[in-house]
């Protein structure tokens, strides 16, 4: 891994759990069952979602990424897995919640589409999904190693499922490695109808 990558992931060793999550998952209700959290980074979702109950298993390709999340999970219920999520076997009918907040932008859309697929069979019946997604005027959106949506088109791979949280946002956001940029975020929190 290139040393930006392990440099960004050190940066990333204390940050909070994303706000969409954890204000959604109170809202609903959720606080036992097993969890998926893809493109874990240094662990605070995992964190998170353990200490609410969850049995997690935290997926990321790299190897540091892991490392950090096993020493800020050590304790808790997080299965941290070295592997790429694009090509890990998710067992169907399996979690209760699936989150990737800063994760899914950073594959093709094609290979973004099918993870998608996968993820939506792994869930049980009731499951929720907390995902964030990058739309066409992010300033990356010339990247051809990333994907972007537009609002419409990520809404309709969700056919089945209750939309109880659909946000865009476009606006200057700050990076972990210090700066800003304007970014074009989708966030979604869904729910398997069956």
């Amino acid at each position: 891994m290139p040393n930006g990558s392990n440099d960004f992931l050190a940066q990333t060793r204390t940050r909070e759990p994303a706000k969409l999550l954890t204000e959604w998952v109170p809202k609903l209700g959720l606080f036992e069952g097993k969890a998926l959290d893809l493109g874990c980074g240094s662990g605070a979702e995992a964190e998170f979602l353990a200490r609410n109950g969850f049995e997690v298993d935290a997926i990321d390709k790299s190897e540091t990424a892991v490392k950090y999340t096993k020493e800020r999970c050590h304790g808790l219920t997080v299965n941290a897995i070295h592997g790429d999520f694009l090509t890990f076997q998710l067992k169907p009918d399996r979690y209760a919640l699936a989150t990737a907040i800063n994760s899914l932008p950073f594959v093709k859309k094609e290979d973004c589409r099918r993870l998608l697929g996968d993820v939506q069979r792994s869930l049980k019946a009731n499951g929720i999904v907390v995902l964030a997604v990058y739309g066409p005027e992010h300033d990356w959106h010339d990247r051809p190693d990333m994907n972007f949506w537009t609002l419409e088109e990520f809404q309709a791979l969700w056919d089945g499922y209750a939309v109880h949280h659909l946000e865009e946002y476009k606006g200057m956001w700050p990076l972990i490695a210090g700066g800003e940029i304007f970014q074009h975020r989708i966030h979604l929190v869904a729910q398997k109808l069956k």
